[in-house]
Protein backbone atom coordinates (compact mmCIF):
# COMPACT_ATOMS: atom_id res chain seq x y z
CA UNK A 1 0.00 0.00 0.00
CA UNK A 2 3.07 2.63 -0.25
CA UNK A 3 2.62 3.00 3.46
CA UNK A 4 5.35 4.50 5.70
CA UNK A 5 7.06 1.69 8.34
CA UNK A 6 5.38 2.65 10.87
CA UNK A 7 2.51 0.16 12.74
CA UNK A 8 0.43 3.36 13.95
CA UNK A 9 0.23 6.71 13.36
CA UNK A 10 -1.16 9.42 15.71
CA UNK A 11 -4.33 11.48 14.72
CA UNK A 12 -4.65 14.70 15.44
CA UNK A 13 -8.64 16.17 16.08
CA UNK A 14 -9.56 19.77 16.28
CA UNK A 15 -13.57 20.76 17.67
CA UNK A 16 -16.03 23.06 18.26
CA UNK A 17 -16.23 23.64 22.19
CA UNK A 18 -19.24 25.76 21.63
CA UNK A 19 -22.09 26.91 19.60
CA UNK A 20 -21.79 28.56 16.23
CA UNK A 21 -24.46 30.00 13.53
CA UNK A 22 -22.77 27.54 11.29
CA UNK A 23 -22.04 24.81 14.56
CA UNK A 24 -25.27 24.27 16.40
CA UNK A 25 -24.10 21.32 17.56
CA UNK A 26 -20.98 21.34 19.50
CA UNK A 27 -19.77 18.70 22.28
CA UNK A 28 -15.92 18.92 22.15
CA UNK A 29 -13.45 19.33 24.95
CA UNK A 30 -10.37 20.64 22.62
CA UNK A 31 -7.87 18.87 20.75
CA UNK A 32 -8.24 15.12 20.76
CA UNK A 33 -5.41 12.08 20.30
CA UNK A 34 -6.03 8.45 18.91
CA UNK A 35 -3.84 6.00 17.05
CA UNK A 36 -4.80 4.49 13.66
CA UNK A 37 -3.23 0.94 13.41
CA UNK A 38 -2.36 0.45 10.05
CA UNK A 39 -2.91 -3.25 9.84
CA UNK A 40 -6.63 -2.97 10.64
CA UNK A 41 -7.49 0.74 9.54
CA UNK A 42 -8.93 0.81 12.88
CA UNK A 43 -8.71 4.12 15.50
CA UNK A 44 -8.64 4.44 19.03
CA UNK A 45 -10.60 6.04 20.99
CA UNK A 46 -10.45 10.12 21.58
CA UNK A 47 -8.02 11.29 24.45
CA UNK A 48 -8.69 15.00 24.97
CA UNK A 49 -5.06 16.13 24.76
CA UNK A 50 -5.73 20.27 25.04
CA UNK A 51 -8.30 21.50 26.17
CA UNK A 52 -8.88 24.24 23.99
CA UNK A 53 -11.36 27.08 22.99
CA UNK A 54 -12.97 26.17 19.50
CA UNK A 55 -9.62 25.14 17.82
CA UNK A 56 -11.53 24.13 14.39
CA UNK A 57 -8.49 23.80 12.56
CA UNK A 58 -4.97 22.13 13.35
CA UNK A 59 -1.63 21.58 11.30
CA UNK A 60 1.72 19.87 12.31
CA UNK A 61 4.85 21.49 11.26
CA UNK A 62 6.72 19.40 8.70
CA UNK A 63 8.96 17.36 11.01
CA UNK A 64 5.43 16.18 13.21
CA UNK A 65 6.78 17.88 16.21
CA UNK A 66 4.52 20.49 16.59
CA UNK A 67 0.99 20.96 16.38
CA UNK A 68 -0.73 24.71 15.63
CA UNK A 69 -4.18 25.14 16.09
CA UNK A 70 -6.28 28.16 15.45
CA UNK A 71 -8.99 28.87 17.84
CA UNK A 72 -12.37 30.39 15.95
CA UNK A 73 -13.27 33.00 18.23
CA UNK A 74 -14.15 37.03 17.51
CA UNK A 75 -11.04 37.95 18.89
CA UNK A 76 -8.90 35.02 17.53
CA UNK A 77 -5.61 33.38 18.84
CA UNK A 78 -2.99 30.99 17.28
CA UNK A 79 -1.98 28.23 19.80
CA UNK A 80 1.43 26.32 19.49
CA UNK A 81 1.75 22.23 21.19
CA UNK A 82 4.83 20.47 21.24
CA UNK A 83 4.42 16.76 20.50
CA UNK A 84 5.51 14.54 23.29
CA UNK A 85 6.99 11.33 22.95
CA UNK A 86 4.34 9.53 23.78
CA UNK A 87 1.64 11.72 21.51
CA UNK A 88 0.41 13.86 24.33
CA UNK A 89 0.78 17.43 23.34
CA UNK A 90 2.20 20.10 25.87
CA UNK A 91 1.73 23.88 25.03
CA UNK A 92 4.14 25.85 24.08
CA UNK A 93 2.16 29.52 24.24
CA UNK A 94 -0.27 31.32 21.43
CA UNK A 95 -0.04 35.05 19.28
CA UNK A 96 -3.41 36.89 18.71
CA UNK A 97 -4.32 36.31 14.74
CA UNK A 98 -5.21 40.18 14.78
CA UNK A 99 -8.83 39.31 13.51
CA UNK A 100 -11.69 37.24 14.08
CA UNK A 101 -12.61 33.49 13.51
CA UNK A 102 -9.76 32.41 12.47
CA UNK A 103 -9.92 29.87 9.61
CA UNK A 104 -7.06 27.91 8.60
CA UNK A 105 -3.34 27.46 9.32
CA UNK A 106 -0.52 25.80 8.02
CA UNK A 107 3.25 25.77 8.53
CA UNK A 108 5.46 25.96 5.01
CA UNK A 109 7.64 23.42 4.31
CA UNK A 110 10.51 25.18 5.02
CA UNK A 111 9.80 25.30 8.36
CA UNK A 112 10.36 29.17 8.29
CA UNK A 113 6.97 30.43 9.56
CA UNK A 114 3.55 29.00 10.35
CA UNK A 115 0.45 30.98 8.10
CA UNK A 116 -2.88 31.61 9.22
CA UNK A 117 -6.18 33.44 7.45
CA UNK A 118 -8.96 35.12 9.23
CA UNK A 119 -12.30 34.32 7.95
CA UNK A 120 -13.85 37.27 9.79
CA UNK A 121 -13.07 40.89 10.23
CA UNK A 122 -9.52 42.01 10.83
CA UNK A 123 -6.22 41.43 8.87
CA UNK A 124 -7.03 38.50 6.03
CA UNK A 125 -3.20 36.44 6.32
CA UNK A 126 -0.73 36.33 8.76
CA UNK A 127 2.71 35.32 9.08
CA UNK A 128 4.78 34.13 12.51
CA UNK A 129 8.32 33.35 12.37
CA UNK A 130 9.57 29.76 13.80
CA UNK A 131 12.41 28.60 15.77
CA UNK A 132 14.59 25.63 15.25
CA UNK A 133 12.08 23.98 17.70
CA UNK A 134 9.03 25.27 16.10
CA UNK A 135 8.22 27.92 18.70
CA UNK A 136 6.62 30.73 17.33
CA UNK A 137 7.57 34.57 17.75
CA UNK A 138 4.83 37.75 17.23
CA UNK A 139 3.02 38.17 13.84
CA UNK A 140 6.11 40.00 11.33
CA UNK A 141 4.31 40.35 8.55
CA UNK A 142 -0.13 40.53 7.34
CA UNK A 143 -1.67 40.99 4.27
CA UNK A 144 -4.73 42.58 3.97
CA UNK A 145 -7.73 41.91 1.35
CA UNK A 146 -10.75 43.65 0.14
CA UNK A 147 -13.68 43.26 -2.56
CA UNK A 148 -16.89 41.17 -2.69
CA UNK A 149 -19.01 38.91 -4.67
CA UNK A 150 -22.13 38.40 -6.14
CA UNK A 151 -23.73 36.66 -3.43
CA UNK A 152 -24.83 39.18 -1.18
CA UNK A 153 -25.18 36.58 2.13
CA UNK A 154 -21.79 35.22 2.23
CA UNK A 155 -19.68 37.54 0.18
CA UNK A 156 -20.23 40.61 1.07
CA UNK A 157 -16.94 41.22 1.59
CA UNK A 158 -13.41 39.44 1.94
CA UNK A 159 -13.47 35.61 4.20
CA UNK A 160 -10.10 34.24 3.71
CA UNK A 161 -10.74 30.46 4.63
CA UNK A 162 -7.48 28.98 3.72
CA UNK A 163 -3.58 29.37 3.43
CA UNK A 164 -1.61 27.04 1.74
CA UNK A 165 2.24 27.22 0.37
CA UNK A 166 3.52 25.58 -2.69
CA UNK A 167 5.50 22.39 -2.05
CA UNK A 168 8.63 24.28 -3.12
CA UNK A 169 8.08 27.33 -0.22
CA UNK A 170 8.62 29.94 -2.76
CA UNK A 171 4.80 31.40 -2.58
CA UNK A 172 1.84 30.63 -0.69
CA UNK A 173 -1.78 31.06 -2.12
CA UNK A 174 -4.88 32.15 0.09
CA UNK A 175 -8.28 31.54 -0.99
CA UNK A 176 -10.65 33.96 -0.43
CA UNK A 177 -14.23 32.59 -0.20
CA UNK A 178 -15.72 36.45 0.05
CA UNK A 179 -13.93 37.75 -3.31
CA UNK A 180 -13.78 34.43 -5.80
CA UNK A 181 -9.73 35.04 -5.74
CA UNK A 182 -6.83 32.87 -5.29
CA UNK A 183 -4.25 35.50 -3.83
CA UNK A 184 -0.32 34.52 -4.43
CA UNK A 185 2.02 36.16 -1.88
CA UNK A 186 5.58 36.05 -1.47
CA UNK A 187 6.89 33.90 0.84
CA UNK A 188 11.11 34.80 0.42
CA UNK A 189 12.16 37.03 4.21
CA UNK A 190 12.66 39.99 2.24
CA UNK A 191 9.66 40.65 0.49
CA UNK A 192 7.31 38.20 2.66
CA UNK A 193 3.47 38.49 2.05
CA UNK A 194 3.69 40.74 -0.49
CA UNK A 195 1.15 40.33 -2.77
CA UNK A 196 2.15 39.19 -6.47
CA UNK A 197 -0.95 38.58 -8.10
CA UNK A 198 -4.54 36.60 -7.99
CA UNK A 199 -6.60 34.54 -10.24
CA UNK A 200 -10.43 34.84 -10.24
CA UNK A 201 -12.67 32.22 -10.38
CA UNK A 202 -16.05 32.00 -11.31
CA UNK A 203 -18.35 34.81 -9.49
CA UNK A 204 -19.89 33.24 -6.75
CA UNK A 205 -18.28 30.10 -6.36
CA UNK A 206 -16.68 30.62 -3.19
CA UNK A 207 -12.97 29.08 -3.17
CA UNK A 208 -12.49 27.25 0.03
CA UNK A 209 -9.57 25.30 0.22
CA UNK A 210 -6.93 24.39 -1.89
CA UNK A 211 -4.38 21.67 -2.26
CA UNK A 212 -1.56 20.99 -4.77
CA UNK A 213 0.51 17.56 -5.70
CA UNK A 214 3.63 16.85 -4.59
CA UNK A 215 5.40 18.59 -7.36
CA UNK A 216 3.04 21.42 -6.97
CA UNK A 217 1.91 21.77 -10.63
CA UNK A 218 -1.35 20.90 -10.28
CA UNK A 219 -3.62 22.50 -7.74
CA UNK A 220 -7.14 21.56 -6.93
CA UNK A 221 -9.61 24.32 -5.02
CA UNK A 222 -12.91 23.00 -3.66
CA UNK A 223 -15.79 25.46 -4.08
CA UNK A 224 -18.13 25.87 -1.38
CA UNK A 225 -20.96 28.22 -2.73
CA UNK A 226 -21.63 26.55 -6.39
CA UNK A 227 -20.58 22.79 -5.45
CA UNK A 228 -17.90 22.33 -6.85
CA UNK A 229 -13.72 21.75 -7.46
CA UNK A 230 -11.93 23.57 -9.62
CA UNK A 231 -8.19 22.77 -11.27
CA UNK A 232 -5.46 25.07 -11.94
CA UNK A 233 -1.99 24.60 -13.27
CA UNK A 234 1.02 26.08 -11.84
CA UNK A 235 3.80 27.71 -13.62
CA UNK A 236 6.81 25.94 -12.67
CA UNK A 237 9.00 29.30 -13.05
CA UNK A 238 6.69 31.84 -11.65
CA UNK A 239 4.02 30.22 -9.50
CA UNK A 240 1.37 31.86 -11.31
CA UNK A 241 -2.22 29.83 -11.19
CA UNK A 242 -4.26 29.21 -14.61
CA UNK A 243 -7.63 28.55 -13.89
CA UNK A 244 -8.26 25.07 -16.32
CA UNK A 245 -11.48 24.27 -15.25
CA UNK A 246 -14.43 23.39 -12.81
CA UNK A 247 -16.59 20.31 -11.90
CA UNK A 248 -19.62 19.57 -9.61
CA UNK A 249 -18.87 17.07 -7.31
CA UNK A 250 -21.83 15.80 -6.43
CA UNK A 251 -23.37 13.10 -8.81
CA UNK A 252 -26.11 14.28 -11.19
CA UNK A 253 -28.75 12.24 -9.93
CA UNK A 254 -28.79 14.45 -6.75
CA UNK A 255 -30.61 17.68 -6.39
CA UNK A 256 -29.56 18.87 -2.63
CA UNK A 257 -27.67 21.21 -1.44
CA UNK A 258 -23.81 20.59 -1.19
CA UNK A 259 -20.89 22.54 0.02
CA UNK A 260 -17.62 20.56 -0.47
CA UNK A 261 -15.49 21.52 2.81
CA UNK A 262 -11.54 19.61 1.78
CA UNK A 263 -9.47 18.75 -1.04
CA UNK A 264 -6.61 16.26 -0.52
CA UNK A 265 -4.44 14.87 -3.28
CA UNK A 266 -2.86 11.40 -3.30
CA UNK A 267 1.34 10.60 -2.99
CA UNK A 268 1.47 10.38 -6.85
CA UNK A 269 -0.89 13.26 -7.91
CA UNK A 270 -3.38 11.35 -9.44
CA UNK A 271 -6.48 11.22 -7.40
CA UNK A 272 -8.30 13.84 -5.57
CA UNK A 273 -10.74 13.53 -3.11
CA UNK A 274 -13.08 15.83 -1.83
CA UNK A 275 -15.33 16.09 1.11
CA UNK A 276 -19.14 17.02 0.10
CA UNK A 277 -21.22 18.34 3.56
CA UNK A 278 -25.00 18.21 2.61
CA UNK A 279 -24.56 15.25 0.15
CA UNK A 280 -22.37 13.66 2.86
CA UNK A 281 -20.00 11.99 1.02
CA UNK A 282 -16.49 11.81 -0.38
CA UNK A 283 -16.20 12.77 -4.27
CA UNK A 284 -12.88 10.63 -5.71
CA UNK A 285 -11.52 12.11 -9.45
CA UNK A 286 -8.90 11.08 -11.20
CA UNK A 287 -6.63 14.00 -12.31
CA UNK A 288 -6.05 13.29 -17.00
CA UNK A 289 -2.48 15.39 -17.19
CA UNK A 290 -2.61 15.01 -20.66
CA UNK A 291 -6.31 16.47 -21.50
CA UNK A 292 -6.17 19.06 -18.11
CA UNK A 293 -9.48 17.52 -17.04
CA UNK A 294 -10.74 15.90 -13.73
CA UNK A 295 -13.09 12.24 -14.12
CA UNK A 296 -15.47 11.70 -10.79
CA UNK A 297 -14.33 7.66 -10.15
CA UNK A 298 -16.21 7.13 -6.83
CA UNK A 299 -18.90 9.14 -4.41
CA UNK A 300 -18.79 7.14 -1.13
CA UNK A 301 -20.68 7.94 1.61
CA UNK A 302 -19.10 9.89 4.57
CA UNK A 303 -21.43 7.27 6.69
CA UNK A 304 -21.88 10.85 8.86
CA UNK A 305 -23.09 14.39 8.72
CA UNK A 306 -21.35 17.09 7.57
CA UNK A 307 -18.12 15.87 6.32
CA UNK A 308 -16.20 18.58 7.01
CA UNK A 309 -11.94 18.12 7.19
CA UNK A 310 -10.12 15.09 5.65
CA UNK A 311 -6.46 13.52 6.27
CA UNK A 312 -4.66 11.16 4.38
CA UNK A 313 -2.01 9.38 6.63
CA UNK A 314 1.42 9.38 5.63
CA UNK A 315 1.91 7.50 2.82
CA UNK A 316 -1.74 7.25 1.67
CA UNK A 317 -2.88 3.91 2.56
CA UNK A 318 -5.87 5.66 4.72
CA UNK A 319 -8.14 8.53 4.04
CA UNK A 320 -10.12 9.83 7.10
CA UNK A 321 -13.33 12.15 7.62
CA UNK A 322 -14.31 14.20 10.20
CA UNK A 323 -18.39 14.38 10.12
CA UNK A 324 -18.75 17.19 12.51
CA UNK A 325 -22.70 17.01 12.58
CA UNK A 326 -22.71 13.20 13.71
CA UNK A 327 -19.59 13.54 16.12
CA UNK A 328 -18.12 10.75 14.31
CA UNK A 329 -14.10 9.79 12.27
CA UNK A 330 -14.89 7.66 9.14
CA UNK A 331 -11.51 5.51 8.23
CA UNK A 332 -10.72 4.61 4.26
CA UNK A 333 -8.81 1.73 3.19
CA UNK A 334 -7.52 3.45 -0.44
CA UNK A 335 -6.95 1.76 -3.36
CA UNK A 336 -3.87 3.17 -4.51
CA UNK A 337 -4.82 2.06 -8.33
CA UNK A 338 -7.97 2.71 -9.03
CA UNK A 339 -8.35 5.64 -6.02
CA UNK A 340 -11.27 4.26 -5.21
CA UNK A 341 -12.16 3.85 -0.76
CA UNK A 342 -13.44 1.24 1.09
CA UNK A 343 -14.75 1.80 4.85
CA UNK A 344 -13.19 0.37 7.77
CA UNK A 345 -15.42 1.68 10.04
CA UNK A 346 -16.73 4.63 11.82
CA UNK A 347 -15.90 6.16 15.69
CA UNK A 348 -17.71 8.30 17.79
CA UNK A 349 -15.99 11.27 18.47
CA UNK A 350 -17.14 15.03 19.94
CA UNK A 351 -17.78 17.31 16.80
CA UNK A 352 -14.85 17.09 14.37
CA UNK A 353 -13.89 19.77 12.61
CA UNK A 354 -10.23 19.04 11.30
CA UNK A 355 -7.65 16.03 11.36
CA UNK A 356 -4.43 15.60 10.25
CA UNK A 357 -1.69 12.55 11.01
CA UNK A 358 1.78 11.65 11.90
CA UNK A 359 3.85 8.56 12.35
CA UNK A 360 4.60 7.24 15.16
Amino acid sequence: MNEVAATFFDVFVGSYTSPLPHAPHADGQGISRLRLDTSTGQLSAPEVVAHSVQPSFVALHPDGQTLYAVSELPQGELEAYRVQPDGTLSRLGSQPTQGAFPAHVGAEPLGRYVLCVNYGSGVSVLAFPLDEDGQMGPCVAAAQHHGHGPDALRQAGPHPHSVTASPDGRHVYVADLGTDEIVRYDLAPERLLHRLDQVRLPPGSGPRHLAFDAAGEWAFVTLELSAGVALLRRDPETGELQLLGTWPTQPPTYSGDTAPADVLVSPDGTFVYVSNRGHDSVAVFRLDRSAQTLTPVQYVSAQGQTPRGAALSPGGAFLLVANQDSSSLTVFRRHPEEGTLESCGVLACPTPTCVCAAPR
